[in-house]
């Protein structure tokens, strides 16, 4: 059984700092005053230009800092079946309650979330909480992603596990609007290659229609509200 994700994420990276100190103990301690070659260095960061290096750092720690408030908000976690929810003839998308604490939803498998560009690889589930945004009510949704690299983590270089683990889109959308839904694919930033990928449009299809049962389930729960006297 695959491990979840909010799970998963933390061993993988303790995983390959452990590599990291075994190449060049103190490497990974803050403030330490190891001095790790420039050669290992340039390996560690094979494939990666500056700027991208610190593209997928910020997305690393936007998944960290989520994973840890997940944790302090008691692990929320559920399933979602794909099925019909990923169908785009729905064309719109409209949130009106959402979970105000971090939650991971987790899709079934479902061939619709298979990853083009990747082989075996999928959009796996999602993230989500309620922010304000520009004065603003909103989802904040993030996208996360299975691919067999996780296997790996504790053996391949850094940039490698910084491509791994930042492969994820971020979108902040308002609640109770009324969304087109490629328009609302056009509200998420994140890896490219994920970006472009179908699939990301049908698991924001798959996500709002879960997000927008939670909500008529939270309406149908909620007591009434008492009438007026007099």
């Amino acid at each position: 059984m695959q491990t979840p994700h909010p799970y998963r994420y933390p061993a993988a990276f303790r995983a390959q700092l452990a590599r990291l100190e075994r190449l060049s103990p103190g490497i990974t301690k803050h403030g330490a005053a190891a001095n790790p070659s420039s050669r290992l260095i340039e390996i560690e960061h094979s494939g990666a230009t500056i700027d991208i290096i610190g593209e997928r750092n910020l997305r690393l720690r936007h998944l960290e800092s989520l994973i840890a408030d997940w944790h302090i908000d008691g692990e929320r976690a559920s399933q979602s079946t794909f099925g019909d929810s990923g169908d785009q003839a729905r064309a719109t998308i409209e949130l009106s309650e959402i979970p105000a604490c971090v939650t991971y939803i987790e899709f079934d498998p479902a061939d619709e979330l298979n990853l083009e560009f990747q082989p075996r690889s999928k959009v796996e589930g999602f993230y989500v909480r309620e922010i304000v945004s520009y004065g603003r009510y909103c989802a904040e949704i993030t996208f996360v992603c299975d691919e067999p690299a996780w296997r790996t983590m504790g053996t391949c270089v850094y940039a490698d596990a910084m491509k791994v683990g930042s492969r994820i889109s971020v979108g902040v959308i308002p609640l109770r609007e009324k969304i087109d839904l490629v328009a609302a694919q056009q509200l998420f930033d994140g890896d490219t290659s994920l970006l472009n990928d179908p699939a990301l449009l049908r698991a924001i299809s798959a996500a709002g229609t879960t997000l927008a049962e939670y909500g008529t389930q939270k309406r149908s729960t909620r007591p009434p509200t008492p009438g007026r006297m007099g």
